[in-house]
């Protein structure tokens, strides 16, 4: 090993530089770095406009009605409408027959 500076890429966004390797040896690495600057930068970019276009439609998603919405507010409207009528009878039953109760 003689002592010129070498520097080596570690992983796309750390670097380190050690003392060993002659200038061309360092400007390679250099490009290299760069080079997997430029891949990583890219890639994120990519990820960014992905996560945008999976918000986008999860909020369209989140705007469209709920696909079953008739659904459950027939259900919701039958057991308001069953709710209504035990209470009218256990009314009923502690009144001995009259009906003071209405379902609205």
């Amino acid at each position: 090993m003689n002592n010129y500076p070498y520097i080596q890429a570690v992983n796309a966004t750390d670097f380190r530089i050690d003392i060993y390797g002659g200038k061309r040896r360092i400007l390679t690495a250099i490009k290299d770095i760069g080079k997997q600057i430029d891949t990583k930068v890219t890639e994120e970019k990519e990820n960014l406009e992905t996560l945008k276009h999976n918000l986008e439609v999860a909020k369209k998603s989140m705007e469209a009605p709920y696909p079953r919405e008739d659904e459950f507010q027939r259900l919701k409207a039958r057991s308001e409408e069953i709710d209504c009528l035990a209470k009218k009878r256990d009314i009923e039953i502690q009144i001995a027959g009259t009906n003071k109760y209405t379902c609205k």
